[in-house]
């Protein structure tokens, strides 16, 4: 978790943590700095990930095990390593079959796009019938800025063709620009049929800002 902090931190601020420069200013030094702090937060989160399949890789933990290859191949898309994150979207279907659940079970669950937001060592909820799409605009009203986009997600698990929809307050062209610039750098693990990534088209979500994370009017 450490290390996919660190790594969500340095990807998405515009100010180096290192440095405190804007990335925009750093020099050669600083930009090499930042990288090799991603690339060996890849390296451990990878080694860790890799101990967790192990540890749960026993008859008695075959959901575990499952979900603990999902997670290695979030991990993997997150670092824009697709094709190794596909091959182990694959295997963790596998494992989810060996763990006992049915086909149109993990197909139903997972045939939305997901934001790679946290790795989980308990296994998803997986149950029979239809999955429920999520559908912002049956979502709980809140008086928190919240900005509704529409957008594709590819097999890579990249947001293309986005488009902001709504926002509240409606006048508020800053929270907008921070939803916008927050969704177009993030990952999704994209949708998945038979273990194999698929395009999903005209994914909603509501973006919710905190009173902590809601951009400074005027900056």
């Amino acid at each position: 978790m450490n290390d996919y902090n660190i790594v969500i931190y340095l990807s998405n601020t515009e100010a180096d943590a290192v440095t405190g420069s804007t990335t925009g200013d750093q020099d050669m030094s600083d930009y090499l700095l930042r990288q090799n702090i991603i690339v060996d937060s890849f390296r451990e989160g990878s080694a860790a990930l890799r101990e967790v399949i192990e540890l749960n890789d026993s008859d008695a933990r075959r959901t575990q095990y499952a979900q603990a290859i999902l997670n290695y191949a979030d991990w993997q898309l997150l670092f824009n390593r697709p094709q190794t994150a596909a091959k182990e979207y694959s295997r963790a279907y596998d494992a989810f079959r060996q763990a006992g659940i049915d086909n149109t079970s993990l197909n139903e669950r997972f045939a939305e796009p997901q934001r790679i937001t946290a790795f989980k060592l308990e296994p998803p909820i997986v149950n029979p019938g239809k999955a429920k799409r999520n559908h912002p605009d049956s979502a709980q009203q809140t008086d928190a800025p919240y900005v509704l986009a529409i957008f594709d997600v590819n097999r890579h698990g990249q947001v293309r063709n986005l488009d902001i929809e709504e926002s509240f307050p409606a006048d508020d062209k800053s929270i907008r620009r921070a939803a916008r610039n927050r969704l177009v750098v993030s990952r999704f693990r994209p949708a998945l049929i038979d273990g194999k990534p698929v395009v999903r088209k005209d994914v909603k979500i509501r973006y919710l800002f905190s009173s902590y994370d809601r951009p400074v009017t005027g900056q």
